[in-house]
């Protein structure tokens, strides 16, 4: 039931929303990591994965990864 899922999350101390957020950001990582050799728009990215504010996904992705999504992904390159 909802009350169940909802217990689930009280937990693990989080919210459907933030889990949703942060598979969001795991998935844009990975396509980062899968394509850093191509020209990467990285707005692109972002709002095919669901984000809707590109400033509000920089920041996010910083505060997840400790890494802007540029720096990220020219680690990606560095590390290949």
């Amino acid at each position: 039931s909802d009350l169940q899922v909802q217990r689930v999350f009280q937990e693990k101390e989080t919210s459907f929303a933030k889990t949703m957020r942060a598979k969001r950001f795991q998935l844009v990582a990975e396509r980062f990591r899968n394509n850093w050799d191509e020209k990467i728009r990285i707005s692109e990215i972002a709002l095919g994965s669901g984000f809707r504010d590109i400033s509000n996904f920089n920041r996010g992705f910083k505060y997840h990864f400790g890494l802007s999504p540029r720096d990220y992904i020219e680690n990606c390159r560095i590390s290949s």
